[in-house]
């Protein structure tokens, strides 16, 4: 057994979900190969595919219910209106920019990757 397939049993996914399983499996080893990486930065992890999972499934209820919905009865007739799933779903967008770029994970465009000054990792 090498020693990346001992990291990833010793790192094994902590939810047994297969969407949360799928988002860990893309991140793990990124994070557990750091030079500074320790073991309290699975906990960033798992809030982070936790918060993947949530998305998609949002976005799974947005997609077969909609961005609106119509309420009548109003005295000013039928009102079209924002889904609670929308307003979720941004911020749990925000949150995921927010975590992956506290986690060192924001894609940067190759030609600003040489100009962009370099900051220290996981502060």
């Amino acid at each position: 057994m090498t020693s990346d397939e001992n990291k990833n049993k010793l790192y094994a996914p902590p939810r047994k979900d297969k969407y949360f399983k799928f988002y860990w499996n893309l991140l793990i080893e990124e994070i557990t190969l750091r030079e500074n990486f320790k073991p309290s930065h699975l906990l960033q992890l798992k809030v982070l595919c936790d918060l993947y999972v949530e998305y998609d499934r949002l976005m799974d209820i947005i997609e077969v219910q909609g961005t609106t919905y119509v309420t009548g009865g109003h005295r000013h007739g039928d009102q079209e209106k924002l889904r609670p799933e929308v307003s979720q779903k941004n911020v749990i967008l925000t949150e995921i920019r927010n975590r992956e770029k506290s986690m060192g994970l924001v894609l940067v465009k190759d030609s600003e990757s040489s100009t962009m000054p370099k900051e220290e990792e996981w502060k």
